[in-house]
């Protein structure tokens, strides 16, 4: 292994000679000593391409790869200049027949240091990635959990990219979900001539500017796109914006077919748009010879959405069986085959634990269309749980049915909990009430013996409701026992905490959320106070990508994988965890006053709409990679709980209806 090192003042860069890959980039000045990308892999190695030799330079290093067969032959360039470093991919076609470049045979690899395995100061020396692939305007920026402000950021600035891959190997890595695996970026589809040639540009600076804020005027051919919002009511319109880091006199703007007028000022312009037509609408933003663009989704109210669902449950996810476990259970339901299923090895398969949402949303939903089928299948879904997954003397929740034993998952008892809640405000039953206060009193007991910090958004809910209902008693021993808690996340502070995807953004909506409501209970500031550092943390997950299924959308790509039917990791956009963030600004608006607040809360909650179509079907969630490739040893052995090996194509909404309602449950409680 040959490395050499390039430094300046703002970065620090180390080469691999031996492969023509860049092996260390690092900020000077920071005091952990973060690699940003992971060196097990090659940074900047092209797809088919194979490594000829490198060349050192005075500021960085001349890789040459070749493609044989194809009579391609590939210069990659680095350069470090000051503050900024740049990369240049030149293809050259040698042969003597058209090149067709396409998302299939060439991508640029690139490993960002997102590799969660559990360690200490985890927040610290990893970083967390967001992509844009919008042609002419593609960026990526890269930031630590710990929320420091100082970002590492790449800008397209020659070239278009118009989609990305991921490359999970788990030969190297020997991980699974903490591992997010390597990017592939892929440039727009084109042609390259006998004697042509194609050249693709990234610069890269830390700063402490986001490029999904504002335009870096860095970037000579960078453009900026912003809406207001992304997932609009039809007929709704929207104020959208571009930016441009150069002049221009005239561009066209267009969506399904129609040319949308804009005013003009200096480099930047200004219009409005809105839909008609339910589903995804793409504008297209040209000037001259570059393109790009913002997607759009158009839905209806959540209420609506939340009445075809509780219809479309109760008639295709309802499991009726007389003498089954199973009888009255909510299940998965797989629109490709039309049929149910549950798997009760596969925990996130089973009868329980997430699908406890579907009973959450018909209870919802009796309460703003009282309809009979709503109430039978709410009262065989209640036998079944009281038979099978809830003790009624312990107030133990299980895992799965026939009261199995196994771990107690703190997850679970939240969302039980919230299922007596609507069942009581459905039917003013008060056992479900009680019983929903006793299930969280239970949680509250065990949670900081389970380190599992949980998605528990009702307990302020369910105070408040035991209260009105004179229930004073149990109401007194909830809120004592959840302030306990909140003075036990002032202690932790911001240290990683969970024993269950402990990497997640969403332990920091969680502990802001409950902090907030302990405020509202007792109205001591002491409660605010650690929250700008959770936020710091929280943000760091999140970036504004002018698209309904990323804008604000937290990253998370282990979901496919548990709960959706292609059985495989690659970033899930949107997923439902990502509402809580919603519900987390929506507190903090109520709070603090901050209208900006106001405007983050609502648009995630909407853009989590988009997995519900007009039948009812909401499915686990959207792939967003264009292909997701999974690379094993070749002695290993394939399991139940593997991702399978091989290639699998994404761009597409997962077929099975399982673990999405919570989303659509808190857009409803927002009146969206």
């Amino acid at each position: 292994m040959d490395l050499y090192s390039v430094k300046s003042d703002a970065m620090e860069l180390k080469f691999d000679s031996g492969n023509g890959t860049l092996r260390e980039l690092k900020d000077p000045s920071d005091r952990h000593g973060t690699n940003w990308i992971d060196p097990r892999f090659e940074w900047g190695k092209p797809l088919s391409f194979e490594f000829i030799r490198m060349e050192k330079t005075d500021h960085g290093s001349i890789a040459f790869f070749q493609w044989k067969e194809q009579h391609l032959f590939l210069t990659v360039t680095r350069s470090l200049s000051g503050e900024r470093y740049t990369e240049n991919y030149e293809i050259e076609n040698r042969g003597s027949i058209d090149f067709f470049l396409t998302h299939d045979n060439f991508g640029i690899r690139f490993p960002y240091n997102c590799s969660l395995e559990e360690r200490q100061n985890l927040l610290n020396d990893c970083v967390v990635s967001h992509l844009w692939c919008g042609g002419d305007s593609a960026w990526i920026y890269s930031c630590k959990p710990n929320g420091e402000r100082k970002h590492l950021i790449c800008m397209a600035e020659e070239g278009s990219f118009d989609e990305y891959s991921q490359e999970f190997n788990f030969h190297r890595t020997g991980l699974g979900s903490r591992y997010r695996g390597l990017f592939i970026l892929h440039p727009s589809e084109c042609v390259i001539p006998p004697g042509g040639k194609k050249k693709f540009s990234f610069l890269y600076t830390f700063s402490e500017k986001r490029p999904d804020l504002r335009l870096i005027p860095e970037s000579g051919q960078r453009m900026f796109l912003r809406a207001e919002k992304y997932t609009l009511l039809p007929g709704e319109k929207v104020s959208c914006f571009l930016e441009t880091a150069f002049s221009w006199d005239t561009l066209e703007i267009e969506s399904d077919g129609k040319s949308i007028p804009y005013e003009k000022d200096g480099r930047k312009a200004v219009w409005n748009c809105s839909f008609t037509q339910r589903g995804e609408h793409r504008v297209v933003v040209r000037i001259g010879e570059l393109v790009t663009w913002m997607d759009f989704n158009v839905t209806d109210r959540a209420s609506e959405i939340l009445v075809r669902r509780a219809e479309f449950i109760c008639g295709k996810q309802q499991y009726h069986r007389e003498g089954s476990p199973l009888d009255g259970a909510y299940l998965i339901y797989d629109r490709e085959t039309d049929r149910m299923y549950c798997d009760a090895l596969f925990h996130d398969s089973n009868a329980a634990k997430e699908r406890l949402a579907m009973g959450i949303t018909v209870a919802a939903a009796l309460q703003r269309k009282p309809d009979p089928r709503f109430s039978e299948s709410l009262k065989r879904y209640r036998a079944y749980l009281e038979r099978e997954i809830l003790d009624l003397e312990t107030f133990d929740v299980y895992e799965s049915p026939c009261h199995e034993e196994g771990c107690r998952r703190a997850y679970n008892y939240p969302w039980m909990a919230d299922f007596y809640l609507e069942l009581y405000l459905a039917e003013h039953d008060i056992t479900a009430l009680r019983t929903a206060g006793r299930i969280l009193l239970k949680y509250f007991s065990m949670i900081e013996k389970t380190c599992q910090d949980s998605p528990c958004l009702e307990e302020y809910r369910v105070i408040r409701a035991l209260e009105d209902a004179g229930e004073s008693e149990l109401a007194g021993s909830l809120k004592t026992a959840f302030l306990n808690h909140a003075d036990e996340l002032l202690r932790r502070g911001t240290a990683m905490y969970s024993e269950e995807v402990s990497y997640t953004q969403a332990q920091f909506y969680m502990k802001i959320i409950s902090l907030c409501r302990a405020y509202q209970l007792t109205g001591e500031k002491k409660y605010l106070v650690p929250i700008p550092d959770f936020l710091r943390c929280t943000e760091a997950f999140a970036a504004e990508q002018p698209s309904f299924h990323s804008n604000l959308m937290g990253v998370r790509w282990w979901d496919m994988f548990w709960f959706g039917k292609s059985k495989c990791f690659g970033d899930t956009m949107p997923q439902w965890l990502c509402a809580c963030c919603g519900e987390m600004y929506l507190l903090l608006h109520e709070i603090l006053g901050d209208p900006e607040m106001k405007r983050r809360g609502e648009a995630i909650l909407r853009n989590a709409l988009c997995v519900y179509d007009e039948d009812g079907f909401g499915c686990a969630g959207y792939l967003m990679p264009y292909h997701v490739e999974a690379i094993y040893p070749s002695e290993h052995k394939y399991c139940i709980f593997d991702m399978k090996p091989g290639l699998k194509m994404g761009k597409h909404y997962d077929a099975w209806a399982d673990d999405q309602d919570f989303g659509l449950y808190y857009a409803v409680l927002r009146k969206l």
